[in-house]
């Protein structure tokens, strides 16, 4: 009886430290950065807005941000909102599609102490829509602060990010549109925006080659 109980937790103990080994594996894989977009060129995204009270103004802007002044340039959106429900959308002239899988997903933004919010909304591998917020270091999800700063999405569990046997079945995730929620201002007062270097931070993606002939 006991003898085999000692079996029994040798046995649990191997399953356990494969299963940690091959975690780890999977989170040291090869990880490159993906440039979606350096949002130097307004012409880059079409501007979508869903409601008239926001008179929208999309330019660009010298850069002052000194970890991307190998850009020349931001993307500025001014605008004015009345509505606590408006949102503007950023969407990509072209589908920006994602290769590989997504760790996650960052945007440089000039804060200026505002409760306005910016979040990604992408498609997974099932064709599945997610809304992401954007967040600082320390979680928070509001431009409430000063000066640039590296927002970053974390793609969570739920995320479907497939790989098929075949290649022509691999399916890579796209960022739909960029959402920016503005903070509700009483005093029609226009908000202001400014961004730059949009990436994605992304593992190789294994594809299997060998073919399953067996019907």
């Amino acid at each position: 009886m006991i003898k085999g109980l000692i079996i029994l937790l040798t046995l649990i103990n191997i399953f356990v430290f494969a299963q940690n080994e091959n975690d780890q594996k999977i989170d040291n894989q090869e990880q490159k950065e993906h440039i979606l977009s350096n949002m130097e060129d307004p012409f880059d995204f079409h501007l979508r807005f869903f409601t008239e009270r926001i008179n929208p103004l999309f330019v660009r802007f010298n850069n002052n941000n000194p970890a991307t002044q190998h850009n020349k340039f931001v993307l500025a959106l001014k605008y004015i909102t009345s509505r606590s429900d408006s949102e503007i959308n950023l969407e990509p002239s072209n589908p920006m599609v994602i290769p590989g899988i997504i760790k996650n997903i960052s945007l440089w933004v000039d804060g200026r102490e505002t409760n306005t919010e910016i979040c990604a909304i992408l498609k997974d591998s099932s064709r599945t829509f997610h809304s992401i917020p954007f967040r600082t270091e320390d979680g928070s999800s509001k431009l409430n602060f000063l000066g640039w700063k590296k927002l970053t999405v974390t793609i969570p569990r739920s995320f479907v990010q497939k790989t098929h046997k075949f290649k022509k079945e691999t399916r890579d995730s796209e960022l739909v549109k960029i959402k920016i929620i503005p903070e509700h201002r009483i005093n029609h007062e226009p908000q202001y925006v400014y961004l730059s270097k949009l990436t994605a931070m992304i593992g190789e993606q294994e594809v299997s080659f060998t073919y399953d002939d067996n019907w």
